[in-house]
């Protein structure tokens, strides 16, 4: 785990900062909303609040599902979750409160770009950002504290070997990663497409052997050079049988599913992607012509 503390103060320059970025980029409908989603104003709360603080846990690298269907054992990846699930948000509320440190969490900020800007990551040539010792599996937390703190702040800066690098450039399946510009076009992004139910069928320019997770994508993050000594750590596997794998095709609610079945959805955190599951399973299964 690693983290970094910040002064409050601060999020009035990030807010002018991404104000200047959104002027001065053309920005699709995704990333506008995205935009409009941040809120620089600290809530109330029972402290003085003097700092954000940005707290990066590690995950891993990738967390292979097996489904059985018609007698056989299909195995498809999807992003791995936390390494130690005591790092969760409540998990290290607590680890503040320990500490002395008063807390909150801060959900509605941008935190790549704080984590950017706090020297704590750095932004990789896939829009994704990249911590030393991590590489990009790793999840973010912010909270606002009391805890007073130096300032760390630092212009925005790309990873040092991505301006020579193309492997996430050539290896994306949508042409997501462009060459001539900072953003990506999210809009093209598997991962975009396959969070959610909608579209409810994959766009036809999309390649039926592009899909490659449960949800998600793990394409730039596989290939990049910097994730290399990080891509055998492998969550252990979890099977779900052929009467779960046909309760997920059909979509069936949380609600109705076993004790068993739903704490395996818990474990994986895959409540969220619940309704988007049959569109991206039934790809992954016509790859292996099994559908």
């Amino acid at each position: 785990m690693k983290r970094v503390f910040l002064p409050v103060e601060r999020l009035s320059t990030l807010e002018a900062d991404l104000r200047r970025f959104r002027d001065g980029h053309k920005l699709n409908g995704y990333q506008e909303h995205i935009l409009n989603t941040y809120n620089f104003q600290p809530p109330a709360a029972d402290f003085t609040i003097r700092s954000v603080c940005l707290v990066a846990t590690p995950i891993w690298a990738r967390q292979n599902l097996c489904f059985a269907f018609k007698d056989q054992d299909c195995v498809f990846p999807m992003p791995g979750g936390r390494i130690n699930p005591d790092d969760s948000q409540k998990g290290l509320l607590a680890r503040f409160s320990a500490e002395g440190i008063r807390a909150v969490s801060a959900e509605s900020l941008p935190q790549k770009r704080l984590a950017v800007c706090s020297g704590l990551a750095a932004y990789g040539r896939n829009n994704i950002t990249y911590i030393e010792g991590m590489g990009s599996y790793f999840l973010l937390e912010a909270f606002y504290t009391n805890q007073p703190c130096d300032d760390p702040w630092r212009d925005v800066v790309g990873m040092e070997g991505c301006a020579t690098c193309n492997e996430c450039i050539q290896a994306c399946p949508t042409q997501t990663i462009l060459a001539d510009r900072f953003l990506i076009d999210n809009e093209r992004c598997l991962t975009s497409m396959n969070q959610s139910a909608e579209p409810k069928f994959f766009p036809e320019w999309v390649d039926s052997y592009s899909h490659n997770c449960v949800h998600d994508c793990l394409i730039c993050q596989s290939v990049c050079p910097k994730n290399a000594p990080y891509q055998e750590n492998i969550a252990p596997l979890v099977s779900f049988t052929e009467t779960e794998t046909r309760m997920l095709l059909c979509a069936i609610p949380y609600e109705w599913m076993g004790d068993q079945m739903r704490q395996k959805i818990d474990r994986l955190e895959l409540a969220p992607y619940l309704a988007a599951l049959p569109r991206n399973i039934k790809a992954l299964l016509r790859q292996m012509q099994i559908a």
